[in-house]
């Protein structure tokens, strides 16, 4: 089977798309459904009956596209045991045991491809430099994230400062309400403290974090040299609250002690992340050497 240089980040971004199609034929097909309901006066009960087909359309058309995608990306990408992590990461390889591959529709062509495809699994990957990679990669953080701690905290602030206005208005009416200009007064103090908090991190333009071939810089200045790391890796977690925001963070070892960094709020992308990681751990072997 002929390998063409297709990246792991290619192939991904070829699964997104997918994704994105299938979602698009699943609202096209449920509006028709409703616009059709609609137009021959069809009694309304019939929308929850269209909802329940166009999604078990949308499912295996889903589950079509996604195993094709899977043949055509394991047979072209060199590195597989990278790209199986990303798509297990990302979700176009349901893991095991869990609901989405109780979902999937596996047909005998589709069984004996894959199968034909594990022998690939038995060969490690093989990791090289990039190129386009300079000497070190540096993380600020991004305007979004420098005023997204103030902005929200001025407002509220702002909010306070008005109802204590208003309440010592009210109070010099009513001596008795203390306890309204007392929880004022906290509310006050929590937001000084905020906007404190939110101004530093919007004056911050210092680096947070840097690669290189020397090792992993973190925003306190202290060096982190590659020999004593080990594990190094991006992985994404979920916020907790919406399954679709992902919090991406370097997770390493450092001499036993794991560590994590949050990444999202930095300038580089998860994708150039990824990639300096790789490369910075190679140059240092080979410097090394």
């Amino acid at each position: 089977m002929n390998v063409t240089e297709i990246s792991v980040e290619d192939a991904i971004q070829k699964a997104w798309r997918r994704r994105y199609f299938c979602i698009a034929v699943f609202i096209f097909l449920f509006l028709l459904s409703v616009g059709l309901i609609e137009y021959y006066n069809i009694h309304r009960a019939c929308y929850w009956p269209s909802f329940l087909l166009t999604s078990v359309i949308g499912i295996i058309l889903s589950n079509y596209v996604e195993q094709d995608w899977r043949i055509w990306a394991f047979s072209n990408v060199r590195n597989v045991h990278a790209l199986k992590k990303r798509a297990t990461e990302d979700g176009f390889m349901p893991a095991k045991g869990r609901v989405f591959e109780l979902l999937e529709f596996n047909n005998e062509k589709y069984r004996m491809q894959w199968q034909e495809l594990q022998k690939r699994f038995e060969l490690p990957d093989n990791l090289t430099e990039d190129e386009t990679i300079g000497n070190e990669i540096v993380f600020y953080f991004t305007k979004y994230a420098r005023i997204s701690k103030l902005i929200p905290n001025l407002i509220f602030l702002s909010i306070v400062f008005i109802l204590m206005i208003r309440g010592s208005v009210i109070s010099s009416e009513n001596k008795s309400d203390k306890g309204s200009a007392i929880t004022g007064a906290v509310l006050l103090l929590l937001g000084l403290i905020n906007i404190k908090k939110g101004y530093q991190r919007f004056i911050n333009r210092k680096a947070q974090l840097i690669f290189n071939q020397h090792g992993i810089t973190l925003s306190d200045s202290n060096l982190i040299p590659w020999v004593h790391i080990s594990n190094e890796d991006i992985r994404p977690t979920y916020d907790g609250v919406d399954p679709d925001v992902r919090i991406y963070s370097l997770v390493f070892d450092v001499n036993g002690e794991i560590k994590s960094i949050p990444l999202n709020e930095y300038t580089v992308s998860m994708d150039e992340a990824r990639r300096a990681l790789q490369t910075y751990r190679l140059r240092s072997s080979n410097t090394s050497r």
